[in-house]
């Protein structure tokens, strides 16, 4: 008798044992689901990561590209001591910075000399910043990088009886030095501009630079207004 009792209760706790513990079958799902989420969580978490690397270089790069590539003119200030007129920072042609620009003396054509002379045209011309002109060289006021243009008018109808003409413009220095040339040959009847371009050379404080005409005769072929026959230099750095 006691045997039965035991037995019923042994079943009827195996039964309340089975209603309070979940069903493996149905425990699978949930390992699965957790397993799928650790996954889940793991990616989003390389892929954060990786997006902060990434952003990282990023800056870092624009840091040491804006550090190389930052405006030279800033610098360039502090270096020449030329403090810039606060209206305008990028303006080369005011204050002190070494500048000149003049036209042509229509009086040397018949100086028979090859070198060209210069002159003051209403107020469209300039010297400034220690450049000094004379007898038709323009003195460097500090050694550094300057940029020089030169450009002349030239018709060959001005000159009768006359075939092919050869001209030879160049920006020189008073020891011999030829800095920049342009050689033109052309026929009677044509006009236009000679000009000789030169571009960041490198000049000793005390040069003399001039511009010359050549052959002599060719200066005859020269017109138009003061603004077309013209002549400037200047400091770059």
């Amino acid at each position: 008798m006691t045997l039965l009792v035991d037995e019923e209760l042994a079943l009827s706790n195996d039964e309340r044992l089975k209603e309070t513990l979940p069903d493996l079958e149905q425990l699978k799902p949930r390992r699965r689901t957790s397993r799928r989420c650790r996954k889940s969580i793991l990616v989003s978490g390389t892929s954060a990561a990786v997006s902060m690397v990434t952003f990282l270089a990023f800056v870092g790069v624009f840091v040491y590209a804006r550090n190389v590539f930052k405006t030279p003119l800033e610098e360039y200030w502090k270096l020449t001591d030329i403090t810039p007129p606060a209206y305008s920072r990028n303006e080369s042609f005011h204050g002190n910075f070494p500048v000149a620009y003049m036209v042509l003396d229509t009086d040397s054509l018949t100086d028979g000399h090859e070198i060209l002379r210069w002159k003051n045209f209403k107020n469209q011309t300039y010297t400034r910043g220690g450049f000094v002109y004379s007898e038709g060289f323009f003195i460097i006021p500090k050694s550094g990088f300057y940029d020089l243009h030169s450009t002349l008018s030239i018709e060959t109808q001005l000159k009768t009886g006359m075939g092919d003409v050869t001209i030879y413009s160049c920006i020189v220095t008073s020891s011999g030095i030829t800095l920049g040339c342009n050689r033109m040959r052309q026929k009677k009847g044509w006009a236009g501009h000679s000009e000789v371009l030169v571009l960041s050379r490198w000049l000793e404080k005390g040069e003399r630079i001039g511009v010359t005409l050549a052959p002599k005769s060719t200066k005859s072929l020269i017109h138009g207004n003061p603004t077309e026959n013209a002549f400037v230099i200047r400091l770059i750095r």
